[in-house]
């Protein structure tokens, strides 16, 4: 149930990835679980995303295909930034279409809505500080926020709303008491994502690893210097990109989740998927991890993600402690702390604080309170 009136919202989702994403696209499925929720609950939601998303909302597409498809790779890059600038102007178009403007791109957000001169535009960061948005922030007090308690201090400390965590369908996803034994490595093989600091875990503790994610063109030299030659079917074996139905499946039956991350992340969805299957996850203690990962409840904070030998021998010390945490109560601290509900809830209360409207508890909550580990 909403705490608000029927809103008009607007969602601008960016053109890279459809909404929902077929497999990666963590800011695209947030969109998307936003959107769904807002209208159950009642608001009029148009979803501007690319036309070949899927939404119960109006959809008004930005491009006929997601800019990081196949089509969309060939595309020149002036015509990229020409869609991608006429997308996010769109909703201002009609000044009095919508209450709420809720942009989920960061700076050609604000850049549309200060040009509109909108006051009702709500900015997501999906990622952290760029320093090129400062004077663009300038001018859009109040009216922006992070993901994260750990991204929200990479930008500057005038003028933000508190972050708002993410949230997932925590009761869709498959909980298992009895695991099926590997060990997990789900994302991207950028270096700085940590598949070789999982690998060699693995191969020092003799567990198995099973690895699934994208291989970005740019991510080709990482994977083949420090994942490919130890791909031996067995003890590390790499199953592709996994889509949604096969990422829960493999989440619900690892022992647990490798998530050795050794940069800034502003928020790694993958832990609170892992968590909502009764998994736990062990995590290098570096940006957000320690905001999702309550440790020794529903997994591991263990080495300085750094990428170095101080990361696998962290890891390798904290695995059996890991592998012994109560599945039930990860599982339980998921539906506790990452709901889409409770996402949702947040963004209504900053709806209603853009709005100027006095509805009781819906604007007196302490987002970062309420998110955060107890």
């Amino acid at each position: 149930m909403s705490l608000l009136p029927r809103l008009r919202v607007a969602q601008v989702a960016p053109l890279f990835e459809s909404v929902p994403p077929a497999a990666y696209g963590g800011t695209e499925l947030m969109v998307h679980l936003l959107t769904e929720e807002l209208v159950r609950r009642g608001h009029q939601v148009t979803l501007f995303a690319s036309g070949d998303s899927r939404t119960s909302a109006e959809l008004r597409a930005g491009s006929p295909f997601p800019l990081w498809s196949k089509d969309g790779r060939q595309l020149p890059e002036h015509r990229v930034l020409e869609l991608t600038r006429a997308h996010h102007q769109r909703p201002y178009l009609d000044p009095g279409a919508f209450d709420i403007v809720h942009d989920h791109s960061g700076g050609p957000g604000i850049a549309a809505a200060v040009a509109a001169g909108s006051g009702r535009t709500l900015v997501t960061h999906h990622l952290k500080f760029q320093p090129e948005l400062g004077a663009l922030l300038r001018q859009f007090p109040g009216r922006h926020h992070a993901v994260s308690r750990f991204a929200a201090e990479t930008f500057p400390a005038d003028g933000q709303l508190g972050p708002v965590l993410h949230g997932v369908e925590v009761e869709t996803f498959p909980f298992r008491e009895d695991p099926d034994g590997y060990l997990l490595f789900l994302g991207r093989f950028a270096p700085e994502k940590g598949a070789g600091t999982a690998v060699q875990v693995a191969r020092r503790s003799g567990r198995r690893l099973l690895l699934a994610g994208r291989i970005n063109p740019s991510d080709r030299e990482s994977f083949e210097r420090d994942v490919e030659p130890y791909l031996d079917g067995t003890l590390v074996d790499y199953l592709g990109e996994a889509d949604a139905t096969q990422k829960r499946a493999l989440l619900a039956g690892a022992d647990l989740l490798l998530f050795p991350i050794a940069w800034d992340e502003p928020f790694g969805l993958v832990m609170i998927e892992a968590l909502s299957c009764g998994t736990p996850v062990l995590a290098t203690a570096r940006a957000s991890t320690p905001e999702v990962v309550d440790h020794g409840v529903t997994g591991m904070l263990a080495g300085p993600g750094d990428g170095s030998e101080a990361d696998i021998e962290a890891m390798l010390g904290a695995l059996p402690a890991c592998a012994a945490i109560s599945r039930q109560r990860c599982r339980q601290e998921a539906l506790r702390r990452f709901t889409v509900a409770r996402m949702v809830d947040d963004y209504e209360r900053r709806y209603a604080t853009l709005l100027g409207v006095a509805h009781g508890e819906v604007i007196s909550g302490n987002l970062v309170g309420e998110s955060g580990p107890s």
